[in-house]
């Protein structure tokens, strides 16, 4: 706005012939945090699209690993290590400080190759995961948060096609 006001004053005081030196100023500064704003805006709308932050694109080639939920028969092999949790309780550990049995649950510690990014659904799949689904949903704030407990093992943010590619890579099964 400050940006348009300003080229609008300094056409006007042109071609009255006389441009004041606070109109310089001004056309200056609101160009510069134009330019900040639009390219702040692009790497927002870049990142978002690939379902990314600055943190995980500047170690794009870092390797992840994922713990994915299996059940509890699955053994460890050659290709992939388990771990069940909770942990039995060590050696000589009493009863009493555990006096309810816990659930136990098993996963499977998967590598992705570097450059893969397991969250990435797609560009407009990225924009709805984090914007919302609908238009509305992206200029207002209207939509609920996340569920922050899960009982159903699933992940909280939505899997894409190279997490699929993993699991067949590690002969894991799809669920």
């Amino acid at each position: 706005m400050c940006l348009v006001t300003s080229v609008l004053c300094f056409v006007l005081q042109r071609s009255e012939g006389a441009i004041d030196a606070q109109v310089y100023v001004i056309l200056a500064i609101s160009a510069l945090f134009t330019l900040f704003a639009t390219g702040m805006t692009a790497a927002s709308i870049r990142l978002n699209m690939l379902n990314m932050t600055n943190v995980d694109l500047l170690q794009r080639q870092r390797v992840i690993q994922l713990a994915v939920y299996v059940p509890l028969d699955t053994p460890s092999n050659q290709n992939f290590l388990t771990v069940t949790y909770p942990l039995p309780p060590p050696q000589g550990e009493e009863s009493v400080l555990r006096p309810q049995p816990l659930t136990q649950r098993k996963f499977a510690i998967l590598r992705m190759e570097p450059g893969e990014n397991p969250w990435h659904l797609g560009y407009l799949e990225n924009w709805k995961a984090v914007m919302g689904p609908r238009p509305i949903d992206w200029l207002l704030p209207t939509r609920p948060l996340p569920r922050t407990q899960r009982d159903d093992m699933s992940s909280m943010y939505p899997m894409g096609p190279a997490f699929e590619r993993l699991k067949q890579r590690y002969e894991i099964g799809s669920g």
